[in-house]
């Protein structure tokens, strides 16, 4: 590959970026409106497993296991098998757990849920994410 072509690879790649960047600001709004609390995510059934794409806060959670005891592990990454855990939740089959975190636990890649139980145990519930700070 030529210099030409590197520093082109170069651009696309600060341009991906810098549009990450942006994209995670802009979640801050709903509808030009600055959101002031965190955003709820739906996770588990029927819900995401990437629940952010790019920067951002965890600032809580509420979820629940059915059927079945359910672990699961949040990562900042964009997929499961890769980036720092932060946080593990071990849930008995019909409990729940709420936890706020206050200004919450930073994550720069994304934010990632993973759920897994040794049964029929289903996730149910949301993660609570905030802007950028």
């Amino acid at each position: 590959m030529g210099a030409v072509e590197q520093q082109l690879q170069q651009l696309a790649t600060s341009f991906d970026r810098y549009a990450a960047q942006l994209a995670s600001g802009l979640r801050s709004f709903e509808g030009a409106i600055a959101l002031r609390a965190a955003r709820n995510v739906p996770v588990g059934a029927g819900g995401r497993t990437l629940a952010q794409n790019g920067q951002g806060r965890l600032v809580g959670w509420s979820l629940r296991a059915t059927g079945g005891p359910v672990t699961v592990a949040i990562r900042d990454s964009t997929q499961a098998d890769n980036g720092d855990y932060l946080a593990f939740v071990e849930l008995a089959a019909e409990t729940s757990e709420t936890v706020a975190l206050g200004d919450g636990v930073s994550f720069v890649n994304g934010l990632y849920i993973v759920a897994s139980s040794t049964g029929a145990g289903v996730l149910q519930g949301s993660v609570w994410v905030g802007a950028v700070s």
